[in-house]
C-alpha cells in the first residue's frame, strides 16, 4: 500500500516497544563525575541524568521515566544541563521494561521537567528506525497524565515493513502507541515484497 503526501494522514498504531541496538541504561546510582568550570559554568563529563516519575506515588518510590548519558556536560542554569553526543532511553511502564532508545549530537535537559535532543537523533522503538531533526520528552507531573516524546519536525521511519516520512510525530511509551502526521510512504503486508 502507498500513501502519497498532500492529504493529512494520522497513523495510531499500538506498537510493542523494544529496545533498539546500543545502550543498556544504568541504574539511578550514577558515578562521581569529573567535575570543572568554565567561563563561570560549571562543567562535567561522563555522568548519566535521570528524570523520575513526578506523578503521586502513594509512598511507592519513584520509577524513571528518561535516562542521557554524555561524555560532556554543562551546567547552564541551576536545574538546566546541556549535553553533547549523546545516548539517551525512554522507559515504559516500569524500569524493567523495553524502552525507546536513542542517539544525538547534543541536547538540554532540565530536572524534573523534560528533556530536548537535538542535531540529528536516532530513535529506535522496537524493529522501527526514526530519524529525526529533534525529539522533546516531557516528563509526567500530574495525576492521570502521560509522558510524552513528540517532534514536530519532518522525520523518517523504517523498518523491514515500513518506509514512511512524516511531518510530527507522538509517542507515548506508557500506553505502548504513536502518531504520525501527514504520512507518506510504503507499509509491506505480509512476508512478501512488494
Amino acid at each position: 500500500m502507498t500513501a502519497r503526501g498532500g492529504v493529512y494522514c494520522a497513523i495510531l498504531a499500538i506498537v510493542a516497544f523494544g529496545c533498539g541496538p546500543g545502550i543498556a541504561p544504568p541504574s539511578p546510582e550514577t558515578a562521581t563525575p569529573a567535575v570543572g568550570r568554565t567561563d563561570g559554568a560549571v562543567s562535567m563529563s561522563g555522568i548519566n541524568l535521570f528524570l523520575h516519575d513526578a506523578r503521586p506515588t502513594a509512598g511507592a518510590a519513584r520509577k524513571p521515566t528518561f535516562w542521557v548519558h554524555a561524555e560532556y556536560f554543562t551546567m547552564l542554569d541551576d536545574q538546566v544541563w546541556s549535553f553533547e553526543n549523546a545516548q539517551a532511553a525512554i522507559y515504559g511502564r516500569t524500569p524493567e521494561e523495553k524502552q525507546i532508545t536513542l542517539e544525538a549530537a547534543r541536547g538540554r535537559f532540565q530536572e524534573d521537567s523534560g528533556a530536548l535532543l537535538d542535531g540529528g537523533v536516532t530513535a529506535y522503538v522496537g524493529e522501527m528506525t526514526l530519524d529525526l531533526a529533534d525529539i522533546e520528552w516531557i516528563n509526567p507531573r500530574q495525576e492521570g497524565e502521560e509522558g510524552i516524546a513528540r517532534s514536530d519536525s519532518p522525520l523518517r521511519v523504517s523498518s523491514n515493513k515500513l518506509q514512511l516520512r512524516a511531518s510530527s510525530l507522538r509517542l507515548y511509551p506508557e500506553s505502548d502507541k504513536f502518531v504520525l502526521t501527514n504520512v507518506s510512504g510504503l507499509v509491506r503486508f505480509g512476508d512478501h515484497a512488494p
